[in-house]
């Protein structure tokens, strides 16, 4: 068994590290909840507009866009992958890292080549010691993302592709499911693909002007832009739930740690003090006799 000395260094240690994990946890647990406003503000636009899309498709359109068909077939694939610049998150980053790697080593087989831009710097650290080259590693877009930023990237992006330059852009990231649950996840972003739609507003009777077709040109490239900035806030959530819930689970963890740590120490203290009163008793009995 431990020493008293060595039990009580061992408590300070866990009480220390208990308040750091308690305080990462509130921090982490209200970036949480301000990003979470953010993002149920993003559904609901997201919502509004595939309704207008639907509706400009209800009128027969025909989809027809440069965005939807690759000018260079030959060309590499572009994948944006999108991690966090914080650790402390569990296996947050290493799950789309992991996914990236996969895609990576399928396509290699296949013969066919793909770029990687990594936003994120762990994300990006984790890949480079895996040997992956990147072609991009920036960390200012995750940090705080905004629509204006992912506007920037993407008339980048869509240029690049239209130029041929890239046959298709895909975005990999962790898709928020909830604060303890994130899934790394695919999206193809060029060639855009048009969305599909439940029948049940086609009925309702709406006046597009100019046209039904000038409004989907325009409609198409934002709904682009939208699954752009969606991966982003996808991104931020995600790694502020992520970090709440391992920093909740290691607060729990120094509890249960600090609980079995006081016990053994009263244990230790208790033998310690049970083991005096042995000796002066024996003591004592030794002088009478």
């Amino acid at each position: 068994m431990a020493g008293l000395k060595e039990i009580r260094v061992r408590i300070g240690s866990v009480r220390s590290t208990r308040k750091i994990t308690s305080a990462m946890k509130m921090v982490s647990a209200a970036k949480f909840h301000r990003a979470q406003d953010g993002y149920s503000h993003y559904q609901a636009f997201l919502l509004q507009f595939q309704a207008l899309m639907q509706l400009a498709l209800s009128r027969g359109v025909q989809p027809s866009h440069s965005l939807m068909v690759a000018a260079n077939v030959e060309a590499p694939l572009l994948v944006l992958m999108f991690s966090s610049n914080g650790s402390l998150c569990g296996g947050y980053n290493a799950s789309v890292v992991q996914l990236v790697r996969n895609l990576l080593a399928g396509r290699r087989q296949a013969g066919k080549a793909t770029e990687v831009w990594a936003y994120g710097r762990k994300g990006g650290d984790l890949l480079s010691r895996s040997g992956v080259t990147l072609g991009r590693s920036d960390e200012r877009l995750v940090e705080a993302p905004s629509y204006e930023s992912a506007e920037l990237l993407y008339a980048e992006l869509q240029r690049d592709f239209e130029a041929g330059k890239y046959s298709g852009v895909l975005l990999a990231f962790n898709r928020f499911r909830s604060a303890s649950l994130q899934e790394p996840d695919t999206q193809q972003l060029f060639p855009i693909r048009v969305p599909s739609f439940s029948a049940e507003e086609s009925r309702r009777e709406y006046i597009f002007e100019p046209s039904v077709n000038d409004f989907f040109a325009y409609a198409l490239p934002h709904y682009a832009r939208l699954m752009l900035f969606g991966a982003l806030l996808d991104n931020n959530i995600g790694e502020y739930g992520a970090r709440m819930s391992a920093m909740t689970q290691a607060t729990d963890n120094a509890d249960t740690l600090l609980d079995d740590l006081v016990l053994e120490y009263n244990k230790a203290r208790q033998a310690a003090i049970t083991n005096e009163l042995v000796e002066i008793v024996s003591g004592a009995e030794a002088l009478d006799v």
